[in-house]
């Protein structure tokens, strides 16, 4: 047999599935889907590639070279999964195995390693042909009994560690090789406890102390429990189980756990009652669906006019045919709430994708997806991967986004891949927005998708008033610099009313911008080429983009005056003045330097919600779809910059 494999680090121009012959051994484990260490290029050296397809013969009449080592128990990749990375080949520019690496949680990177003993077999003549440098590996490990790491022999004897003598040895038949892959980040378990065997076939039983009775009867009772289960409900401490352990009454095992986000949550699951217009939207999906055949749709309402709703209850419908939902929206921030939703209303049948979660969990969500554990994935981009078998629907909220097209290889857009997956699963993708991107209205309109509109907002509400103010009016040295008249004074009414407002400023840290003065010189990132910007809590000048700071010094780097002076306002610096305004006001500044703890943004939200805040004050974290019924103020400062 021969496996077609993709093998990593390989340039665009030659990449392919490359053929490889598999040893008589490794033939039961090489299947489609799993990844697998294979010899490549003219040094044969060792790389990882995924298995795409099992063959009889190959259409090469070169030799081929086995394959080393299989990596992985089972299949990691379905047929269509294997047929989504060649579309992505094809359609992005990229190789099959970038294609691979981006389905796959970065979890189940693996750590190969490679050790070596001596092969008894060898004769005393044999090692008259041996290189002096290969005399002593072989002199080296022939006093070991056990195999040793690659990288600890090369490391004891002063070779490079790139030095390929062992692989060479190897090859030659003079060590046995051993290749083992282990998992980056393991599997979460806990240890659970249960009877042995050999207490299960004893007719009398043992004598036992008063404790060692109490935790016999317990696992009796239970069948099984973790150890820290039974000295919760027994009292007892670990060491009575360790001894119960030694004189084999209890066997200790290892049960898998899943690692998993923490959840906002809200209200109890409610009835969703639809609208007329909602109900004609939702029949109409629902048939499409049902149609047994890949459809595509838009649903354009405006905003608040439930169209979360009508998903929701399409996700009821799909659910109930035992299919696979997939919900993606553009942002991170756009998560919590929505996923607090939706946990209250599905439970456990809900993973979640996304790169804030660890790897750990990002691993276990994907593994829950896989195993069928849950059967929707709710998350960023990244979640049109999940590992469905049988996918029925894919929402896309927010369709017009432009983040949900990666900046990294695979530049690939989660649009074109739902499409293709619901295509191999004649299943729905529904495309949802207030403000449709023109190619999604375009086709919409033109019949290529079918049209659902939602023209009125859910209960009656009528949409809120929009005023722009030219700041120009606002000259009153006492007002707010970076707000209007207008905006000022509808803040301080929200605030005697004891509502609550959101202020967005599009621009993190204390000034945006500082120049010279004297020569008029922008201080810029010597990287990027843009203007730094001013962060007063820890007085350093800091790029946006690539990260590079250096401390706040006045004076210029071209003309050396001390004359380098800040403009542009940022939220630190609307802060400050919020609160110099309105000393009693409590304020939320909600930007990416006050996010980088983990569940920082979803604690924010949670404290907002729960009314903790007054104002909440941030860049575009705060502009994506949040819902808040006691915010009846909106402000956006100095839109005009949103423009450029």
């Amino acid at each position: 047999m021969i496996a077609k494999v993709a093998v990593e680090n390989t340039a665009f121009s030659f990449d392919d599935a490359f053929d490889y012959a598999i040893p008589e051994k490794l033939s039961k484990d090489v299947r489609p889907g799993v990844r697998v260490l294979v010899p490549f290029g003219r040094g044969s050296k060792k790389r990882r590639g995924v298995v795409f397809a099992l063959r009889e013969k190959s259409k090469d009449a070169v030799k081929l070279k086995n394959i080393a080592a299989v990596l992985d128990p089972s299949p990691l990749l379905n047929n269509e999964m294997l047929r989504l990375a060649v579309f992505m080949k094809d359609e992005y520019f990229c190789t099959l195995y970038e294609a691979v690496k981006a389905m796959l949680p970065t979890g189940l990177g693996l750590n190969i390693v490679t050790s070596y003993i001596v092969n008894p077999d060898v004769t005393d003549d044999m090692l008259t042909s041996l290189s002096p440098d290969e005399r002593s590996v072989f002199s080296f490990l022939s006093d070991k009994s056990v195999y040793v790491r690659g990288d600890r022999l090369l490391k004891e004897l002063g070779f490079k560690q790139d030095f390929p003598i062992a692989e060479k040895m190897a090859d030659k038949g003079f060590l046995i090789r051993n290749i083992d892959s282990v998992r980056r980040i393991g599997d979460a378990t806990v240890k659970m406890v249960k009877l042995s065997e050999f207490y299960s076939a004893l007719r009398e039983p043992p004598k036992f102390t008063a404790k060692q009775k109490q935790v016999v009867k317990f696992i009796t009772d239970t069948g099984s429990a973790s150890v820290k289960e039974v000295c919760y409900f027994t009292g007892v401490t670990t060491a009575v189980i360790t001894t119960l352990e030694r004189k084999g009454i209890l066997e200790f095992f290892d049960n898998e756990v899943f690692r998993r986000p923490k959840f906002l949550h809200g209200a109890n699951k409610e009835d969703i009652v639809l609208t007329s217009e909602q109900s004609a939207a939702f029949k109409d999906l629902c048939g499409r669906f049902q149609s047994d055949k890949a459809e595509t749709s838009l649903l354009f309402g405006v905003t608040g006019s439930g169209k979360t709703k009508v998903y929701m209850r399409l996700i009821d419908e799909v659910l109930k045919t035992g299919k696979g939902c997939i919900v993606m929206v553009p942002e991170i921030s756009l998560t919590p709430q929505l996923l607090s939703l939706f946990y209250n209303r599905y439970g456990e049948n809900v993973a979640v994708f996304h790169s804030a979660l660890s790897m750990g969990e990002r691993l276990d969500e994907w593994k829950r997806v896989k195993n069928g554990d849950a059967k929707i994935a709710l998350g960023t981009r990244s979640a049109v991967f999940a590992p469905f078998d049988d996918l029925g629907l894919v929402i896309m909220d927010e369709e017009q986004e432009g983040t949900y097209k990666s900046e990294m290889s695979p530049r690939y857009h989660a649009k074109d891949v739902a499409a293709f997956r619901v295509g191999c699963h004649n299943g729905l993708l529904l495309l949802a927005s207030a403000t449709p991107s023109l190619t999604s209205y375009a086709a919409a309109k033109s019949g290529i998708y079918s049209l659902n509109v939602l023209k009125n907002r859910y209960g009656n509400a009528v949409l809120p008033e929009v005023i722009t103010t030219e700041m120009k009016y606002g000259a009153d040295p006492t007002k707010i610099k970076n707000l209007s008249d207008e905006l000022s004074q509808s803040l301080k009414e929200t605030l005697d009313n004891k509502k609550q407002a959101i202020l967005l400023l599009n621009r993190r840290g204390y000034n945006t911008f500082a120049a010279c003065e004297s020569c008029g010189k922008v201080m810029t990132c010597p990287n990027c080429s843009i203007s730094l910007t001013y962060h007063s809590k820890n007085g350093r000048l800091m790029c946006h983009y690539c990260g590079y700071s250096e401390p706040f010094t006045n004076v210029c780097r071209e003309c050396g005056e001390k004359s380098v002076v800040f403009s542009g306002t940022g939220t630190q610096r609307l802060e400050e003045e919020l609160h110099d305004s309105f000393p009693k006001a409590r304020v939320l500044r909600l930007d990416a330097d006050t996010t980088t703890s983990r569940y920082s943004f979803e604690n924010s939200l949670k404290k907002f919600t729960n009314g903790e805040y007054d104002i909440m004050l941030g860049t575009q974290m705060v502009a994506k779809g949040l819902d808040f019924p006691n915010v009846t103020l909106v402000g956006i400062i100095s839109i005009a910059q949103q423009l450029y």
